[in-house]
């Protein structure tokens, strides 16, 4: 059998009825949103949206408050069960120092995450990531960073930092 042939009857005789490859789209859909979230968590190219920011600065909390929270009673059980079972406290030990490792790696994806798409949002204001530094002066700099990037439009069309996200042209 030719592997190039297509194997439904209705790829064969042109039936314009029956919906065609529809496990092969999936799996591309798939892997380009894969791709996509991928370049929208860890890029710093390109411009991001005002509901892109918020959504990073609303959300992104809220779910690692709950997965750190779940892994943390996990972690509080399995060290219970497992120094009940044993009179050494070495699993528990190695469970805690495990749930550090897993806290500090979400923290810094966390704070990586943060510094992506705030540079991105500064890009689409059409100004440096180096403005993400003004953070630095207390109080003020994240005033400026709420105010800049959470609640002024960007900037109309494409710009030095890519298209407009929003589709938007100027007229």
């Amino acid at each position: 059998m030719d592997l190039r042939e297509p194997q439904d009857y209705s790829l064969k005789h042109n039936n314009p009825y029956q919906v065609t490859e529809i496990n092969e789209m999936n799996r591309a859909s798939a892997g380009w949103s894969a791709q996509k979230l991928g370049r929208y968590l860890f890029s710093f190219d390109g411009r991001a949206t005002i509901g892109q920011w918020w959504l990073l600065h609303l959300g992104l909390p809220v779910a690692l408050f709950l997965i750190l929270g779940a892994g943390g009673i996990l972690f509080q059980f399995l060290g219970t069960a497992l120094s009940d079972l044993t009179d050494s406290p070495t699993p528990a030990k190695v469970l805690e120092v495990a749930g550090v490792i897993i806290i500090a790696t979400c923290v810094l994806l966390y704070i990586w995450i943060n510094l992506s798409v705030t540079v991105r949002r500064f890009h689409d204001r059409d100004k440096s990531g180096g403005w993400i530094f003004i953070g630095a002066i207390p109080y003020i700099g994240g005033f400026w960073i709420l105010i800049e990037c959470g609640f002024l439009p960007g900037t109309m069309g494409p710009n030095s930092y890519g298209p407009d996200p929003m589709k938007r042209t100027v007229n």
